[in-house]
């Protein structure tokens, strides 16, 4: 970033010019709380009584800015302090959600960080996370605890990510069109309805993008329903999620010459072998709730399954997944305001993996590719993957005199990851194997009200995380198999922060260290043609600030997030280096978001900005993607018609065309480290509303 952009970036976010949205429309519970703190639940810390100022966490609660109609993940979290989206501009890999850090190591998905829609893991038993099948489009609010939420939720050491559906309120029918550069294009529908005790909605979607690199195309159908019944205390939710993903082509990361010869060029290598993937996938969800006297009730279970397709530059993978759960959990509220919450989550996943030889670009046949032409050549791995999960977690909080309150809990988990080999011959031994993991995860908080609108807090918890299956099962000698070296890696993070409200300025400070054991690194090897493997680092060091603050005077609304980051391998050494001292690459250790709306009867416009500083690529800290700033200008207007209401709207990307890489790809062989983000982009939307 150039420094009259750095000191002016730094200097607005110094000023009271807001951050998160806390969302205060929330109703309290009990007008005695409500005298001392203002309330905004929270359902995200496992406690029905929660809320924002009264949690010793870092808790930010948002919600989607409808000005937001492309609906990008970046766009969706935005304004979280502590929370970094790298947008990947590439159809076959998600982009990658890290807090605190954690989660810069996935190659795809996400990895470190629970995510949840409306109460149900997206999150599988071994820790990964597809987010390609999250409809964002109706997404309604955000809450994310930042840091560790293992004594919470178990085997995720950066924290919790829970997106929920808009209300089942009313009765609507919707109907949008969006196009924009790059070739993209979507239509979808939506309708709400129902009676005082049941409720519905559904929603379809169709989109493709040719992408902003060569290779990029993207074709997605998406499907959503949910139905609840009420029946007095108690409810019934039952959702679908359905997605299709028939097109999906991946252009590869970059050198940096090839940076900058032509930023829109695809790595030749994906292009020549097809890299991309096919992607099938439905999840189904039934949630039980009741209320209590003094309590409540919950049971979900749910369970999906995945069909994938994806051929890469080093092997055709073709997966087939079954995964599932239930989560139990029953809450009491006590003398002296004391509440208690115990529960037991319970997951398993079971994915039928076969590796093939990719002979999309065999000009002759051999033993790696017998039959040419041919996608598939030899099937080098056949195995079942079988990881079950199980947490049993206890919490509770005492109200003490003044309002001070203090909370603790614990968690254990035992995670199994059981690989049974099904390609074994003479020359092929069986590699089967099963692994156990476990952990018990403790965390206390304590909180002092400030006045009648604020708060301070201290906590101290502990984490663990362990590798995926898909890490534990690429070993670098290339056989098959369970990695038997590869440990999980263990946390204790020290936070204290302040958050509250003054003078009509929102405020959200949060300070932390976290000592973390056998973090999980990945890294290439030569001949590898992309495979990534991992090891662990001896230790780690976390430390960050974070700041958001937020205000609304008249028809503006105001917000900036601001975080600090020094992140420092401790103790790493291999057999060829030592990276002892130097800094965890993967994340800016600087950046900040900033938004500006101006709303009138009619008419919503908003400005955004975001800055980075530069990003190191590899553990020896060799190379680094540049620091950037762009900005973005929204527009929506509101026309009635009739019955009808119109919403067209209008949307400007990067608007000064700001050449940037927008995510990087740690350790990558070859120098392949950078991804480069798209140049101005417009975008225009039309909503119909009945």
């Amino acid at each position: 970033m150039r420094p009259g952009l750095r000191a002016l970036a730094l200097g607005i976010c110094a000023s009271p010019v807001a951050a998160i949205a806390q969302d205060s429309t929330t109703a309290p519970r009990d007008s005695a709380r409500a005298a001392v703190l203002p309330v905004v639940e929270i359902a995200v810390t496992r406690d029905p009584g929660a809320a924002t100022l009264t949690a010793p966490y870092a808790i930010s609660v948002s919600r989607r800015n409808a000005l937001d109609r492309r609906a990008q993940m970046q766009e969706v979290l935005a304004g979280i302090p502590g929370l970094f989206v790298a947008n990947r501009n590439n159809p076959t890999q998600d982009p990658r959600i890290v807090i605190r850090g954690v989660g810069a190591r996935t190659a795809f998905g996400v990895r470190g960080v629970r995510v949840l829609h409306d109460g149900i893991p997206l999150t599988v038993a071994d820790g990964q996370t597809p987010v390609d099948y999250l409809d964002t489009e109706s997404v309604g609010r955000i809450e994310v605890i930042r840091g560790s939420a293992s004594s919470l939720y178990g085997n995720a050491s950066g924290g919790v990510v829970a997106f929920s559906s808009p209300p089942l309120d009313g009765s609507s029918v919707e109907g949008e069109a969006l196009a924009g550069s790059y070739g993209l294009r979507r239509s979808g529908a939506r309708l709400t309805g129902g009676s005082a005790t049941l409720r519905y909605s559904a929603g379809a979607s169709q989109s493709y993008e040719a992408g902003f690199r060569e290779h990029a195309r993207q074709r997605v159908t998406r499907g959503t329903a949910r139905v609840r019944q009420s029946f007095g205390a108690s409810s019934v939710t039952a959702q679908l999620l359905a997605f299709a993903m028939p097109l999906a082509e991946n252009p590869g990361a970059l050198t940096a010459a090839q940076l900058a010869t032509d930023r829109r060029m695809a790595e030749p290598l994906a292009v020549t072998r097809e890299a991309g993937k096919q992607v099938r996938q439905v999840q189904a969800g039934l949630t039980y709730g009741r209320d209590l006297a003094g309590g409540d009730l919950s049971a979900v279970l749910f369970g999906g399954r995945r069909d994938l397709d994806n051929p890469l530059t080093f092997a055709e993978i073709e997966l087939d997944r079954k995964s599932g759960g239930l989560l139990l959990r029953a809450s009491r509220r006590g003398a002296r305001s004391a509440r208690f919450t115990v529960g037991l989550d319970a997951q398993s996943q079971h994915d039928d993996r076969r590796e093939f030889e990719n002979c999309r670009d065999a000009a002759a046949s051999s033993a790696r590719c017998p039959i040419v032409p041919a996608e598939r050549g030899a099937l080098r791995r056949s195995q079942r993957e079988l990881v079950s999960s199980v947490g049993p977690y206890v919490s509770g909080e005492i109200v003490l005199a003044r309002s001070y309150r203090l909370s603790a809990g614990v968690r254990a988990d035992a995670i199994t990851f059981d690989v049974r080999d099904r390609l074994v011959t003479p020359a092929d031994p069986d590699e089967s194997g099963r692994r156990t993991m476990r952990a018990v995860s403790p965390h206390a908080g304590v909180l002092v009200p400030i006045g009648s609108r604020g708060s301070l807090y201290a906590n101290i918890a502990s984490a663990f995380e362990t590798p995926t299956a898909t890490e534990l099962g690429n070993k670098p000698d290339g056989t098959a198999g369970i990695n038997t070296t590869l440990e999980p890696q263990r946390s204790r993070t020290l936070e204290a922060g302040a958050k509250g409200r003054f003078a009509g300025l929102e405020y959200d400070f949060a300070a932390f260290s976290t000592a973390v054991r056998d973090e999980l690194v990945p890294f290439e090897i030569a001949g590898g043609a992309g495979r990534r493997f991992f090891r662990n680092a001896g230790r780690t060091r976390r430390r960050g600030a974070e700041l958001s603050l937020a205000t609304q005077a008249g028809p503006w609304e105001l917000r900036s997030a601001a975080t600090y980051s020094d992140f420092k391998f401790v103790e790493f050494e291999t057999a060829t280096a030592n990276f002892s001292g130097k800094t965890i690459p993967g994340v800016p250790a600087r950046f900040a978001e900033l938004s500006a709306t101006w709303t009138a009867r009619a008419v919503e416009i908003g400005a955004s900005g975001r800055f980075a500083s530069s990003i190191f690529v590899d553990d020896s800290n060799t190379a680094r993607a540049p620091g950037y700033e762009i900005l973005n200008l929204r527009a929506r207007g509101s026309i009635a018609a009739g019955r009808a209401s119109l919403a067209p709207g209008l949307g400007v990307e990067n608007l000064f065309g700001r050449e940037y890489v927008g995510a990087v790809s740690v350790n990558a062989g070859g120098g392949r480290y950078f991804e480069p983000a798209p140049g101005r982009t417009v975008v225009a939307s039309l909503a119909v509303l009945f």
